[in-house]
C-alpha cells in the first residue's frame, strides 16, 4: 500500500511539473511571437511583441539563428551559455525582402527579448529527478540487503517482520552466516 502511494505521488508531482511548465509556457507565449533555434550547442529563443509589421516581418523573412546573434544587445546577461536579454525595444528596425521581382526595405518598431539556453544544462535538468529517484531506491535497496530497515536504517535482525523504529513491515533477506 505505501509503495502505491510513493509511485502515485511521484507520477503526480511529475505531471504537475509538467503541467505548470505548460501553462508557463503558453502563459509567456500569449503576449509574444516566438522563434525557437538551435544553433552551435545551445537553444536560442526569440521572443518577439506583435505589432502590425511583425507578421510580414516573421512570414516573408524569418529570423535566423544569425539574426538573433545581431539582435544580442551588448548589455546581456552571460553565464556558463546562457545568455539572456531582458526586453529591448528597437525604435526603427529594418528588413528587406523580395517582392514582385525588386526589393522591399520595411521599417518597424520591434521589441522583443532573448534567452539562450545550452543542451548540457537541459540534461543535467531534465535528469536530476530520475537520478534522484535512482538514488533513493538504490539506498533502500543497499538497506534490505543488509538485513536494515528499507525506510529508516534500522538493524531488523532482531525483529524481521516490522521495523520496531518507524513501523514498516520488513522483508529481510536471509543472511548466509558460516
Amino acid at each position: 500500500m505505501r509503495r502505491a502511494t510513493r509511485f502515485t505521488f511521484d507520477s503526480l508531482a511529475v505531471l504537475s511539473l509538467g503541467a505548470l511548465f505548460l501553462v508557463l509556457l503558453l502563459w509567456l507565449t500569449s503576449y509574444y511571437r516566438y522563434r525557437v533555434f538551435s544553433h552551435e550547442g545551445r537553444v536560442l529563443v526569440l521572443a518577439i511583441k506583435e505589432n502590425a509589421f511583425t507578421e510580414e516581418w516573421l512570414r516573408t523573412k524569418p529570423p535566423t539563428a544569425h539574426d538573433w546573434g545581431l539582435l544580442l544587445p551588448a548589455g546581456a546577461w552571460r553565464f556558463m551559455g546562457i545568455a539572456f536579454a531582458p526586453t529591448t525595444i528597437i525604435g526603427s528596425y529594418s528588413f528587406t525582402f523580395t517582392s514582385g521581382g525588386r526589393d522591399v526595405t520595411m521599417f518597424m518598431p520591434l521589441r522583443y527579448w532573448q534567452l539562450a539556453i545550452p543542451y548540457w544544462l537541459l540534461a543535467v535538468l531534465a535528469s536530476a529527478l530520475p537520478l534522484a529517484r535512482w538514488l533513493a531506491v538504490a539506498r533502500r535497496n543497499i538497506r534490505r540487503r543488509k538485513g536494515k530497515c528499507a525506510a529508516c536504517g534500522y538493524d531488523l535482525r532482531a525483529t524481521p517482520d516490522r521495523c520496531p523504529e518507524c513501523g514498516e513491515s520488513a522483508t529481510v533477506p536471509r543472511l548466509n552466516v558460516r
